[in-house]
């Protein structure tokens, strides 16, 4: 390890928009390699190290913040070789997230269970699938004033870098004006 590596790691991450692959033992090496400058002291300034330092929390929060993303886009863990610290760190969101599941799973089971809780649940099920084929996820590209999305609803205004659902005939034509990007 030295600081190319490190230097070299960040710029590929910045200029990068996915998660790129990185050694499983990338951040152990990079700390070592920062903690043996400190013991020198006659070769490297602290200001060095302090930019080491940095460049290496810089480079670990953006690419949590990229692996989080990708979850929230795909629901799945990405499929790339991770550094063990962030490997642990995604695999605790994806256990927190199954839990989640879990939880909503179980509260809409336990709805009626006198009365035969999974002909009732299976019918919800089918009316919240409904509203969710109406609706999408938008990215509002550039402001928006208020959107009237029927019965009277007003939505808005928006501001750049909003997210909403909004209906998916709306969402189309706000598309093809270039105000929203359709999420999903």
């Amino acid at each position: 390890m030295d600081y190319s590596e490190i230097a070299n790691a960040l710029v590929r991450e910045i200029e990068s928009s996915i998660l790129l692959g990185l050694d499983t033992n990338f951040y152990k090496e990079a700390r070592e390699f920062i903690e043996n400058l400190e013991k020198k002291h006659s070769d490297v300034s602290d200001y060095e190290v302090k930019i080491l330092r940095l460049s290496l929390e810089k480079l670990f929060l953006i690419r949590i913040k990229k692996a989080v993303e990708y979850i929230w886009r795909t629901g799945e863990k990405p499929n790339i070789q991770l550094p063990s610290e962030e490997a642990e760190i995604i695999d605790r969101v994806m256990t927190y997230l199954e839990e989640f599941k879990g939880i909503s799973k179980e509260s809409q089971v336990g709805i009626f269970p006198q009365i035969g809780g999974k002909e009732i649940v299976k019918k919800i099920d089918r009316e919240e699938k409904k509203k969710r084929v109406q609706n999408i996820l938008v990215f509002f590209i550039q402001p928006y004033t208020k959107l009237s999305i029927g019965e009277g609803r007003i939505l808005g205004p928006f501001a750049k870098g909003d997210l909403a659902f909004i209906p998916l005939t709306i969402a189309k034509e706000l598309e093809k004006k270039g105000v929203v990007e359709i999420l999903g």
